[in-house]
């Protein structure tokens, strides 16, 4: 699968498939001489700004920095904190590399110092790079300006860059030298969310006055400075919000050197850091984007949690939706348990995210922050206070939760009469929960499978049973089997208690597993030298021999005195040792997994004594191997599959193939409503059993 092998490129084909294919570019010509323009032409600077003499007396009590040769420790450990498939440069080297090839490191180290101390050594070679224009609106895609270019430099030069890095910031946060309100480059800050937050309580981006004078004043300030760097107004994003009496006005604002700054108008709202404002956020808006966000990932709104204000209501629907997506998908069933869908996968749920959960984390985290933030800096500390309108809530001490713990919706599963039996029955002292939960770890299955699956673990199956007495489906005259049987037709009958199935479809079942089993002895003792095979494709051979094992599969054991139980599944005898193993196996519901052990066990004593008299061997054993129909894995069975001296981990395939089976029975059962099928024969049972037919 794309998502295993790349996750990167998986989501990319989400943007692929819905990419306009008669998007108009803009020429090479006037695509080069707008960023030649940006890039090429140089910009003069006001060197005696009276701002510049100011920074300087404030930055007399620095230390001054002392140049020190980089350590091969220092390179080897900035190269362990790069990211490995960063797209490369011209050179195509790419970061996993120079951490794969640690020998290197060395003389990496030795280079870098070179360059550091003679800079005219730089190579030529490791300053162009790979420009790519990223398209940032598809209605204005003739305007060049509105690309984001994402240049690409050699990974040599990156790696240099990034020493540099290192070095400057481990200066300036000793010395203090960064801003609070800086946090672009800050380790450990909340980045974007805690600007919004910020910006919503003190607006420190965003320049504020009361009347329309105090505003042309700190215009003035503000635009002063932007020339003395060589910076100017971007007036296709500059508006003036002038709010008297609680009504918009719509004059514009005109700068000393005659350019003009247009007034938002009625509906307008404009964009900080991805969020939508106006005189407040707009959180209606942002959370109908944020919805359609949803269907693409969950993750996205994760953004919003903590600046947009979201509902209880809301995020329910939000979840209601995505289960009513997956059920239109066949992939959920819409009774399966509702809990199950954001448990984890190794406590039997479908390990979606929970959107009310993740609310919570982040409200926490970022509420964390700013009080921890508060006992240091007076910014975080004024915010804290004023804070009553966010989600935050800053000024609060305690806040009130959204979201069930994991242990709470288990205790509701556990509850329900219905979709409760499944758990309850994994939490048995005898049945392994995780080897159980195993398949939904893994992610093995088809989701549509998988869904399918859960559905018949929660008992929502479609049986006369359930349809009669769960559904109140009055069409239902009676509960008995389909197919003839004089029983309730319920999901553990059709699973594995349904007589007209017996010598077919559990036949099938059983051998599939057993089959798993076989070949793996078969490859152990070299009783066979064939090529490993799946093992729906596999069909055991009658006798296995060579000169130290002999096995026999589903044959027949002739004994002098008449024996019930003559005919196990597996029989390997070990010539040398004089040693026998009896193994047989067994799919039963879940209700009888406890006793099944001990069931198989007392069932071929018999035939254990009449072997170890009548072939004179030192020692007999019965090894049961167990399976429930819906992967119940009890705790026994791993010892049991060691003590064959084969890997513990063979109950994966073996759960794998029950539960396929199991859907392929039930789906088969349920294909036929009314009328009773002729049995199969066991000839017409298929030798193959693909799992795309189940």
């Amino acid at each position: 699968m794309l998502f295993r092998k790349s996750e990167k490129a998986f989501y990319r084909t989400f943007n692929n498939q819905n990419a306009e294919l008669n998007i108009a570019y803009p020429t090479e010509e006037v695509t080069e001489q707008f960023w030649r323009e940006q890039l090429a032409t140089s910009t003069t600077y006001n060197t005696q700004g009276s701002w510049i003499d100011e920074e300087i007396n404030a930055a007399e009590d620095y230390n001054s920095m002392q140049y020190q040769p980089f350590t091969v420790t220092e390179i080897s450990e900035i190269i362990k904190g790069l990211h490995n498939w960063k797209t490369p440069g011209p050179d195509s080297i790419q970061n996993y590399w120079l951490k794969k090839l640690w020998c290197t490191h060395e003389a990496l180290t030795s280079l870098i110092n070179e360059i550091m101390i003679h800079p005219e050594k730089l190579p030529l070679f490791l300053t162009p790079g790979n420009t790519y224009l990223i398209l940032k609106d598809p209605n204005n895609s003739e305007n060049p300006a509105n690309y984001r270019p994402i240049t690409c430099l050699p990974r040599l030069y990156k790696l240099m860059t990034s020493c540099i890095t290192s070095r400057l910031y481990e200066y300036c946060e000793q010395n203090n030298i960064i801003a609070t309100q800086q946090k672009g480059c800050m380790k450990n800050s909340m980045g974007c969310k805690e600007q919004i937050v910020i910006d919503a309580i003190i607006y420190d981006l965003k320049l504020m006055g009361a009347t329309k004078n105090q505003l042309e004043q700190m215009l003035k300030i503000v635009e002063e400075f932007s020339e003395d760097i060589g910076m100017s107004f971007g007036m296709n994003k500059c508006r003036i919000l002038n709010i008297v009496r609680g009504k918009l006005a719509h004059d514009e604002f005109e700068l000393h050197n005659g350019e003009a700054i247009k007034a938002m108008k009625n509906g307008d709202t404009y964009k900080y850091l991805g969020i939508k404002q106006a005189r407040k956020i707009e959180h209606r808006a942002m959370k109908d984007d944020l919805t359609a966000f949803n269907s693409y990932a969950c993750s996205v709104l994760g953004y919003s949690f903590g600046i947009v204000k979201w509902s209880k209501t809301d995020l329910v629907n939000l979840e209601r939706k995505i289960r009513t997506t997956l059920t239109k998908a066949q992939k959920h069933h819409p009774k399966s348990s509702v809990e199950r869908v954001t448990l984890p996968r190794s406590q039997g749920g479908r390990g979606l995210v929970d959107i009310c959960k993740q609310l919570d984390q982040q409200i926490t985290n970022l509420r964390a922050y700013f009080h921890r933030e508060a006992l240091t800096s007076t910014l975080h500390k004024v915010i804290c206070a004023a804070d009553d309108s966010t989600p935050l809530l800053l000024n609060q001490h305690e806040i009130q939760t959204h979201h069930q713990t994991n242990e709470e919706k288990m205790q509701i599963w556990k509850e329900k009469p219905l979709h409760g039996r499944h758990i309850n029955d994994a939490d048995q002292d005898t049945v392994d929960t995780l080897a159980s939960n195993y398949w939904l770890v893994s992610g093995q299955l088809f989701p549509e499978t998988e869904g399918f699956v859960m559905a018949i673990q929660d008992q929502v199956i479609a049986s006369r049973n359930y349809l009669k007495y769960i559904v109140k489906n009055t069409t239902i005259e009676n509960d008995k089997c389909r197919y003839g049987c004089q029983t309730a037709e319920t999901i553990q009958h059709i699973r594995g208690g349904c007589q007209m199935f017996s010598a077919t479809e559990y036949k099938a079942r059983h051998d599939s597993v057993a089959k798993i089993l076989h070949q793996e002895l078969a490859i152990k003792y070299q009783l066979q030298q064939a090529e490993k095979l799946p093992y729906y494709k596999y069909v055991p051979e009658t006798i296995l021999e060579n000169k130290n094992y002999k096995m026999y599969w589903d044959r027949t054991i002739l004994t002098d005195h008449t024996v019930n139980h003559n005919r196990p599944d597996i029989l390997l005898i070990d010539k040398a040792m004089k040693n026998v193993i009896i193994l047989d196996l067994a799919i039963p519901n879940n209700n009888n997994l406890g006793s099944k052990h001990c069931e198989k066990i007392a069932k071929y004593r018999d035939l254990q004594e009449q072997i170890k008299k009548q072939w004179k061997i030192e020692t007999i054993k019965t090894i049961p191997i167990i399976v429930s129909t819906t992967g119940l894995i009890p705790k026994q069975l791993k010892k049991n599959i060691s003590e064959l001296g084969l890997n513990e981990n063979l109950y994966k395939s073996m759960q794998e193939a029950t539960l396929l089976a199991t859907a392929r029975t039930t789906r088969k059962y349920l294909g036929n409503p009314s009328k009773p099928q002729e049995p199969y024969t066991i000839e017409r049972v298929p030798t193959e059993l693909n799992p795309s037919d189940i």
